[in-house]
């Protein structure tokens, strides 16, 4: 039995539908009941003790990174049987600056899990593909899309994508103890992200001031603004659906 944490969520619901196609018994973890394609019990990864029923007959995690006590959390899966653990953390990690909530937490998180006795894998994904969801407010109340680092190229990977590997990586041999670094086949900036979502745009960008939340220097602000008449803009709304494969590019 493999244990998916975040099952609702953009990669671990793509985790629980790749491993049932697989014909593997997997069971989701949420917070409240849901709409899953699984078996589901309701647990509290900040709280270990609720997740007794969850990890019965459990050998196999699919984990979410920054919770309140990990080596807790990581202790309760070992004693209740659980052999391996692959972590969802990220790029931040091996920034090249961690003075940031984000990479502490991830750079916590696998920490713990390698001390804590248990197989595991990291996957180190870039950003989502699925962001571009984001943009749909602004979307739809008009063509211009505001995005921070607008001069800043991520090759963002598919939440289906993170998936597969987190399924092999479950599931054969091989990847204990092992980082996996995760991106998309080309890097691109949002004005080009934003491009692709209406396949007959394109887009310019104006760059406006912005701040981060932690003091520092003033980071560029870009305005997307789509060349698509009102018409196709309209049909932008409601191209992308709550599926991360409607984000994937066409190229892919």
């Amino acid at each position: 039995m493999i244990l998916v944490t975040g099952a609702t969520g953009n990669v671990g619901a793509e985790v629980v539908q790749a491993l049932g196609r697989a014909g593997e018994p997997v069971r989701a973890l949420v917070r409240r009941p849901a709409d899953v394609p699984a078996e589901q019990v309701v647990g509290d990864l900040d709280d270990p003790d609720s997740l007794a029923p969850a990890l019965d007959g459990v050998r196999g995690v699919f984990l979410l990174p920054g919770h309140r006590d990990m080596p807790g959390l990581l202790d309760r899966m070992r004693r209740a049987g659980v052999e391996r653990v692959v972590l969802l953390s990220s790029l931040a990690t091996v920034a090249t600056d961690t003075r940031n909530v984000l990479s502490e937490y991830m750079i916590g998180s696998e920490t713990a899990v390698r001390e804590s006795g248990l197989a595991w894998t990291f996957l180190r994904p870039n950003a989502f593909m699925s962001n571009a969801l984001r943009w749909l407010p602004q979307l739809r109340a008009g063509d211009v899309v505001r995005d921070a680092f607008g001069t800043v190229p991520v090759a963002s990977v598919d939440p289906y994508d993170i998936a597969a590997v987190a399924v092999r990586a479950l599931l054969d041999p091989g990847h204990e103890e092992r980082v996996h670094p995760l991106s998309g086949p080309e890097p691109l900036l949002p004005a080009q992200r934003l491009a692709v979502l209406p396949r007959s745009s394109a887009a310019t960008c104006a760059s406006t001031p912005s701040r981060t939340r932690r003091a520092g220097p003033t980071w560029p602000r870009r305005a997307c603004r789509s060349r698509t008449s009102r018409r196709s803009s309209a049909s932008t709304e409601t191209a992308p659906s709550t599926s991360p494969r409607s984000t994937r590019p066409s190229s892919r």
